[in-house]
């Protein structure tokens, strides 16, 4: 999967978060974006969609 398609996939998902889940998934994704500086945006983008997707598994 293209970078271009998981941030994507990752911005349509945010949409679907309820608050609180929005507010953690922030936190998540300015930590991970930092890490860009240190390692390719193509190894953090899919950790991150990963993150998101196991917040929509996680029972509230």
């Amino acid at each position: 999967m293209r970078i271009k398609d998981v941030i994507g996939e990752n911005n349509e998902l945010q949409k679907q978060l309820n608050r609180d889940n929005a507010a953690y998934n922030d936190q998540v994704i300015t930590r991970g974006r930092l890490q860009c500086l240190w390692k390719s945006e193509a190894v953090v983008e899919p950790l991150l969609l990963d993150i998101l997707k196991d917040v929509f598994k996680t029972p509230l």
